[in-house]
């Protein structure tokens, strides 16, 4: 058995997904993009709300964005023995390849794009998804400040109740 907290994490990772993938603003964002990436859409907009997200830690963050990648690491290593071994691989890397300051610039993006196209079973366009996501940026930042202080206010009252 998952640590309680880790339990807890996992149970507000999946409200924080559903809230997210129902929430018209993000599927607004989504539409956007599914002319050229099909059903990876969702998939596209929701690493690009975390590219948008470090790109404005200041603005959301409150506390600088490199003690939050060190605490991040702290808690994946703290726990790293309780994930199956395909999984501790892959935390491993994570951390040594500095994972969430791949968020915070361009090629770092497009990186992560490419990483995930390798993932897909068949041709997903994820691999040139920052282009399409790039000749919607204003637009998609906008959705963005719209969606991520409500996703805080539900997270929020999660962790409070």
């Amino acid at each position: 058995l998952l640590d309680p907290e880790i339990q807890k994490g996992i149970t507000l990772h999946r409200e924080i997904d559903h809230f997210t993938d129902t929430h018209p603003v993000v599927k607004s964002s989504t539409k956007l993009l599914h002319p050229d990436l099909g059903k990876y859409a969702p998939v596209a907009v929701d690493i690009y709300y975390d590219y948008i997200l470090f790109k404005n830690w200041d603005r959301y963050g409150g506390w600088p964005f490199h003690e939050l990648e060190e605490f991040v690491s702290s808690c994946l290593r703290k726990y790293v023995d309780q994930y199956p071994p395909r999984v501790q691989h892959r935390i491993e890397k994570m951390i040594a390849g500095r994972f969430l300051s791949k968020y915070i610039t361009e090629e770092g993006l497009k990186w992560t794009f490419s990483m995930v196209a390798k993932r897909t079973s068949f041709d997903s366009n994820l691999a040139d998804a920052y282009s399409y996501l790039s000749q919607h940026e204003e637009e998609l930042e906008s959705h963005f400040n719209l969606f991520f202080p409500e996703v805080i206010s539900m997270a929020d009252e999660y962790c409070n109740c």
